[in-house]
């Protein structure tokens, strides 16, 4: 797998999962958002074997502090141990580089997977936001600490 600076265009090289395309076709003009994405924090591609696999990135909110975010394409499944070995690099990389604090995310409790993946690579439960998600869904606020 490759990581690459995200490019708007990636994303229409998406062939979106569910758990992605429920959420965003609450929010709207996504593709719009996600132009300019990158001038609010660090934002890659993950490539496979040519295959555009993923997009995600830290949100800065100050100093310290961000958000991470993922949109991911079906095709995570065929490489999800060399996704996951990616994504825990990258991660640290991003962390000391911008010397982050505290990263978070917050997931619809609608894909419990996405939780579980997310306590695997650190993040620790938090406490759950009623009705915050983009379809008026619980979400879980979960965070790492550095």
């Amino acid at each position: 797998m490759i990581i690459v600076p995200y490019q708007p265009h990636h994303y229409n090289c998406l062939n979106l999962r569910e758990c992605d395309l429920s959420t965003i076709s609450c929010i709207g003009n996504v593709g719009d958002r996600l132009k300019s994405i990158g001038l609010y924090g660090p934002a890659y591609t993950g490539i496979h074997n040519g295959v555009v696999v993923g997009i995600a990135g830290v949100m800065l909110f100050w100093r310290g502090v961000g958000e991470v975010w993922l949109v991911g394409s079906t095709h995570l499944t065929k490489c999800r141990i060399d996704f996951h070995k990616t994504v825990m690099r990258g991660l640290l990389m991003v962390v000391k580089g911008l010397g982050m604090r505290r990263l978070q995310g917050i997931i619809s409790v609608n894909y419990p997977d996405n939780i579980k993946w997310l306590k695997r690579i650190g993040f620790k439960y938090e406490g759950t936001l009623e009705k915050y998600g983009a379809d008026g869904s619980d979400c879980e606020m979960l965070a790492r600490l550095f």
